[in-house]
């Protein structure tokens, strides 16, 4: 979106043009967001963005830099959303089940890979060409770089 803001300085008043904002993408958490906060919890960890719920909840949305880690977790959404839809997976569509969200990966749902059938959890670990350890192991380490 366009617009105008006015910068105040110590002797004047600027009316500047604001750079265009792009929309990244839209995530329905299911609940009213109460607040939301921009941190580090510690100093050799990523930027976070930590939001806390009305009712309670608390999440957080974590940057992915890697380009080969997202269109792992990409191929992963979209093997697991193949496997099973069921209530959870649901929040990661727009209108409809069976269009993923673009730039978003609900890492509760793809730990979801662990209740799955045996013969679910070899499809995809041969579809992404990655072992189920791995995968595991790999969903392990992204709760490590919030924590």
């Amino acid at each position: 979106e366009k617009g105008y803001y006015l910068s105040l300085s110590e002797n004047s008043i600027k009316f500047e043009k604001l750079k265009i904002i792009d929309l990244i993408s839209v995530h329905n958490i299911g609940e009213n967001i109460k607040k939301i906060l921009k941190l580090c919890l510690l100093p050799w960890k990523n930027e976070i963005l930590l939001y806390l719920t009305i009712l309670g909840g608390i999440g957080c949305f974590l940057p992915l830099s890697i380009k080969k880690e997202i269109m792992f977790l990409t191929n992963l959404n979209l093997f697991l959303h193949q496997e099973s839809i069921s209530l959870v997976s649901l929040n990661n569509y727009i209108n409809s089940p069976y269009y993923p969200m673009k730039r978003m990966f609900d890492a509760e749902f793809c730990e979801s890979i662990k209740f799955l059938p045996n013969s679910a959890k070899i499809s995809i670990s041969k579809g992404l060409k990655v072992k189920i350890e791995t995968i595991t192991k790999y969903l392990d380490s992204l709760k490590l770089k919030v924590l």
